[in-house]
């Protein structure tokens, strides 16, 4: 095996292990590591995952639907994950009685389609909106290495060049967790050694410049090496938190040394300015929620949720949180207490995207397995689309705490574009 298509390998093993569905109990994506790592240090035996864990449009997930055991009292499906087949893993929820209306139809206002290939055949993939018409996209240069960005017009399909997306030698994590703040894309890749290179490209175009280079002292093979997506503040820096290493970083956009932010220590960043409190052994400790206390690192704000007596794996966001009350029973609600809706969902393992959204299956009209988008505020699902395979098995990208205002996945010849922010 090359070094290329090892790193490219490991790349996308590390990112199909952080967004797979976990075993009840395990971390969520968010904070899953444990399991990536493993997987990386089994590089060698697992080439033909690969083709499994790429799904519609990039890493995602992939059920298989055949041999299905009865559900479980919440409903859940236990399908088995083609992601890896001897690891004990708990698809997304089955939900009842899902509407089969498609999504344009739900939601004509948020969704948009576009060819999936230029007109010179390479496939664009779509990463965040710049603002309503324009899309922050990425190419590859090989498989899942990351060779440019780009702005893509969704008016005029017109690409503009952003930047070129260096990769050192030494890589072994590719570019990844693109974010737009300050007027630049920033992101990381990683090196063998451990170190993070942190980069970042201007909006209107030029060269991409590491930022910096920051090493916890773990090394590639260790759990926590890798951070989670970082932030860009309004004043110019790039903030950041290890994956299971507490404490929050931060760097001048402009380059510099990397300092742990004061009034971060213990802490994990959510989404800037804020940062909060959370369990890493979540197995280990059930009833701990994660985000239960934030702070706005601007203002000094702070937010307690409300957890009552009994419950566990309460997951919590900006505005709302999700987890399994003493009975077992499945709640969302905002992190007050208000609006509390129970009912046949688990939080998604990897979050809700846009405090609100998840992925869910069930059966068509005809049987076959769909996939829904799933609107907890509203109750809301619609079809994604998307067909099974042939051998019944049907993929789509995953979604999650970091999914941002877009999510996008293929149909046919055509990538939809789903705004979360245009629903109501």
């Amino acid at each position: 095996m090359t070094d290329d298509v090892e790193a490219g390998l490991r790349s996308v093993l590390m990112r199909a292990a952080e967004q797979a569905p976990q075993a009840p109990g395990e971390l969520s994506t968010r904070l899953v590591t444990v399991s990536r790592r493993r997987r990386r240090a089994r590089l060698s035996g697992l080439a033909a995952v690969a083709a499994a864990v790429v799904a519609v449009g990039g890493v995602g997930v992939t059920w298989g639907v055949a041999a299905q055991p009865a559900p479980s009292p919440l409903g859940q499906a236990t399908t088995a994950a083609s992601v890896e087949a001897t690891s004990p893993v708990s698809p997304v929820e089955e939900i009842a009685g899902p509407s089969g209306d498609l999504i344009e139809k739900v939601w004509p206002q948020a969704v948009r389609t576009v060819p999936k290939d230029l007109p010179g055949g390479e496939k664009i993939r779509p990463v965040e909106f710049i603002d309503d018409d324009t899309l922050l996209v990425t190419t590859w240069g090989s498989f899942e290495r990351t060779n440019a960005l780009y702005a893509y017009d969704l008016g005029s399909a017109a690409l503009r060049k952003i930047a070129d997306v260096p990769t050192p030698e030494g890589t072994v994590g590719f570019a990844t967790d693109f974010t737009i703040g300050a007027e630049h894309v920033v992101w990381w890749s990683q090196r063998r050694t451990g170190d993070i290179d942190l980069w970042a490209a201007p909006l209107g175009g030029g060269e991409a410049k590491r930022v910096a280079v920051h090493n916890n002292g773990k090394g590639v093979e260790d759990d926590g090496v890798g951070i989670e997506p970082p932030s860009v503040t309004g004043d110019g820096r790039i903030v950041f938190s290890y994956s299971m290493q507490a404490g929050v970083f931060t760097v001048p956009l402009g380059g510099g040394t990397v300092e742990p932010l004061a009034g971060g220590e213990g802490l994990y960043l959510l989404r800037w300015p804020w940062i909060g409190s959370v369990e890493v052994e979540r197995h280990a400790h059930p009833d701990t929620p994660s985000f239960g206390e934030l702070v706005n690192m601007e203002t000094g704000e702070k937010r307690t949720a409300v957890v009552h007596p009994g419950e566990r794996e309460v997951r919590c966001g900006l505005t709302v949180c999700t987890g399994l009350k003493s009975d077992g029973k499945a709640f969302y609600r905002l992190r007050d207490g208000s609006q509390e809706k129970e009912g046949g969902l688990r939080m998604s393992p990897g979050g809700l995207a846009y405090d609100r959204f998840l992925i869910a299956t069930g059966r068509g009209s005809a049987g076959a397995m769909r996939v829904f988008l799933q609107d907890l505020a509203t109750g809301t699902s619609a079809d994604l689309g998307i067909e099974p395979d042939k051998d019944g098995s049907i993929g789509y990208p995953a979604i999650g705490a970091h999914t941002g205002r877009l999510y996008s996945y293929e149909v046919k010849d055509k990538l939809v574009l789903v705004d979360f922010g245009k629903i109501s």
